[in-house]
């Protein structure tokens, strides 16, 4: 009977915290094999560039109304299973304003989402099964369980140092994705605002052309009136340019300054629960750890959450890359990649190239034939250079000037009037006045043929390719891989916390069990001794 009353002392006390420890097992790796299984495919084809693969063969051109053909971007790598249609295949590509794209991708981190409503639910049935026990079956606790402490101390410390690790992957891949993210974002506004001066610096050229006056030589009244028009449009591309990466980019950064701030915390206060339920476990505050516990659970979960989420932009961003890659490759498709950086109207650009070589033309045209008839008949100004024209070579004189070097040729038929008045001494001199508005012709003409590269760029949106490539080359990378670091932090803290939870329990529980057993044990010396009971004083500490 004594081996009977025995065992039925250790069952109850022996087999909750290893059955739920044994369940807590299960419930991580059925979690693992989640994971494994709906991340697989995207994981396979992350960043097959650096394998020297280009999946351009194939991708699916959907024709639209107008000329523009729309480009499929990412199509392979963003086939993925549908929640929103029933779980069919999503096959549309990357396309962030398509809430069916965000279901496919947001199922990639499916694992983490189940992982944490399992947890809650296995937490809420364990408190149900608690709560029935202590009114059912509520009796006064027998120390006869006599459970070693040590190996499940030793297996706190290492589950602990696990989380620690994991802590710190998602401290420090916070870091280094935020200020990834943050110089990607300083790069594209940056290269924004270059072009938007350029545009502006064009828009002015253009404006300051319309004031050329040597001899009486204007632009047409028709050329002015266009360049009128071309400037408005000019103006609102670069203002729309200019509005549009910056309101993305201040969007962008208000969320990544949110997620830096949430994942700091998060990484702080689970450091803090690890070392707060490791010391309420060992000195047997029991009330405050069975409240850290409530609370750490509930705590769990959400890392749960956040380590779904990090997959999903881990996939997201992933997808981003790839469609950069397929749009560089062909950028004359339409995509959805201008809400990340538009290009410039093309008709605007078009627009802008016609007038800026018809005024370099026709300010080229009207300053030589001032030259040629007016100025090259005096027995001092004989032999004036006119200026070359750098859009037809064929079609200049011998003896020409380069239009950023006529200045120079110039200038010794200036004549030196050293006094007030304007007229030269020598009549068929260049006076200063006539000089600086033959140099200020000739630096309109140079400037638009400078800036005649930049708008060829910007017509075939050869910026928006470059910022593009130097993207994907130069921060694709990194990034994708300290978002990995903060996944797997996450994963190692929720997983960690899931155990370490029930080793503060079992180390709670044999705790107060070894100090119940060794206060009966005072407790029988003492009656065998002659004194009361009572008289014993329990040692304040079990060890």
């Amino acid at each position: 009977m004594g081996k009977v009353g025995e065992l039925s002392i250790r069952f109850p006390t022996l087999r909750p915290s290893v059955i739920l420890f044994l369940l807590s097992l299960l419930l991580l790796n059925f979690g693992y094999l989640r994971v494994s299984d709906a991340s697989l495919a995207a994981k396979n084809s992350e960043f097959e560039e650096e394998r020297g693969i280009l999946r351009h063969q194939g991708r699916t051109l959907l024709q639209s109304n107008i000329s523009v053909s729309f480009l499929v971007l990412a199509q392979d790598r963003t086939e993925r299973p549908d929640p929103l249609d029933h779980f069919n295949t999503y096959r549309e590509g990357w396309d962030v304003r398509n809430e069916h794209y965000w279901a496919s991708v947001g199922y990639t981190g499916a694992p983490g989402f189940i992982l944490a409503g399992a947890w809650l639910a296995f937490g809420l049935v364990t408190l149900l099964v608690l709560c029935f026990c202590c009114c059912c079956c509520s009796r006064q606790l027998k120390g006869s369980h006599q459970g070693g402490i040590l190996f499940p101390l030793v297996l706190l410390l290492i589950l602990t140092g696990v989380a620690v690790v994991g802590c710190f992957l998602v401290y420090d891949g916070q870091g280094k994705a935020h200020d990834q993210l943050s110089s990607t974002l300083d790069y594209v506004v940056g290269e924004s605002k270059t072009v938007v001066v350029k545009l502006q610096n064009t828009s002015a050229i253009l404006t300051e052309s319309e004031s050329i006056d040597v001899l009486r030589f204007t632009l047409s009244d028709s050329r002015k009136t266009k360049i009128k028009n071309l400037n408005v449009q000019l103006n609102a591309a670069a203002n729309t340019l200019e509005t549009q990466t910056k309101d993305n980019a201040d969007n962008i950064s208000f969320v990544l300054d949110k997620v830096r701030l949430a994942m700091i915390v998060v990484a702080g206060v689970m450091l803090l629960l690890l070392l707060l339920g490791f010391l309420f476990s060992v000195l047997g505050m029991t009330a405050l750890m069975y409240l850290l516990v409530f609370v750490a659970w509930i705590l769990v979960a959400g890392t749960w959450i956040l380590c779904g989420v990090y997959i999903l932009l881990n996939n997201v961003i992933g997808d981003t890359c790839v469609s950069m890659e397929e749009w560089v490759a062909n950028p004359s498709a339409k995509t959805n990649l201008a809400d990340i950086l538009p290009c410039v109207d093309v008709n605007t650009t078009d627009r802008a190239l016609e007038q800026t070589r018809a005024t370099m033309n026709e300010t080229l045209t009207g300053i030589n034939s001032v030259i040629t008839s007016n100025l090259n008949n005096g027995s001092q100004t004989k032999g004036l250079p006119l200026m070359c024209n750098p859009l037809e070579p064929s079609l200049n004189v011998p003896g020409c000037a380069d239009v950023d070097r006529v200045s120079q040729k110039w200038l010794p038929y200036v004549c030196n009037n050293s006094g007030a008045s304007q007229a030269c001494p020598l009549a068929g001199r260049l006076t200063p006045q006539l000089y600086g508005q033959l140099n200020s012709s000739a630096s309109i003409i140079n400037r638009l043929n400078d800036s005649i590269p930049f708008l060829l760029d910007l017509a075939n949106c050869q910026f928006v390719r470059q910022v593009f490539t130097d993207i994907r080359v130069q921060h694709c990378h990194s990034l994708l891989k300290y978002l990995k670091w903060q996944y797997i932090g996450l994963a190692l803290i929720s997983g960690g916390f899931m155990f370490t939870i029930w080793l503060w329990i079992v180390i709670n529980r044999r705790r107060k069990h070894r100090f119940f057993h060794h206060s009966k044990e005072m407790n029988a010396q003492f009656i065998a001794r002659g004194a009361s009971p009572h008289e014993a004083v329990p040692p304040k500490h079990a060890t």
